[in-house]
């Protein structure tokens, strides 16, 4: 609560924004949201600073960097909640999340932060129809096929 008392999140979301194409700055600055978002009152900060806007920018223009990738998608993952998941789908979460998926199939912590971002959009019934038609069940399936870790995440996305 401190860093976010002390304007820390918007600090935070501002060096994303003003850093997009700096690596070291998008993972550090990603780490520091999901680490605050175990708290309920700084998600709602981080929203309202323009977090969550600042997290899809860098991941569509980071697209091809792995460790970026993952760590937005563990963000996200942290970040969405039932007040937010859907709104971070109607601000395009979910193309960026399968997106991300699909570019870094092969590497283990984008599947798997990735999945945890859908099944927490998927508890609105209309996420859901907007993760299948965007590709999201044939992501989640294939990361099942190749980690213990998604095979339990997808089969929470699947009920």
């Amino acid at each position: 609560m401190a860093i976010a008392q002390a304007d820390g999140i918007v600090a935070v979301v501002a060096a994303l924004q003003e850093h997009t194409l700096d690596a070291g700055v998008q993972v550090q600055g990603c780490t520091a949201l999901a680490n605050l978002a175990y708290n309920v009152e700084n998600k709602v900060a981080i929203g309202l600073a323009g977090g969550i806007e600042a997290i899809f920018i860098g991941m569509k223009q980071q697209n091809k960097h792995a460790t970026v990738q993952e760590t937005r998608c563990r963000a996200l993952a942290y970040l969405i909640n039932n007040e937010n998941n859907v709104a971070v789908a109607q601000a395009g979460g979910i193309t960026v999340v399968v997106d991300a998926t699909k570019t870094h199939n092969m590497h283990a912590n984008v599947q798997e932060w990735g999945c945890m971002a859908l099944i927490k959009l998927a508890r609105n019934a209309q996420n859901r129809v907007a993760i299948a038609q965007a590709g999201g069940i044939a992501v989640v399936v294939d990361g099942m096929q190749d980690s213990a870790r998604i095979r339990l995440r997808g089969a929470v996305l699947s009920r």
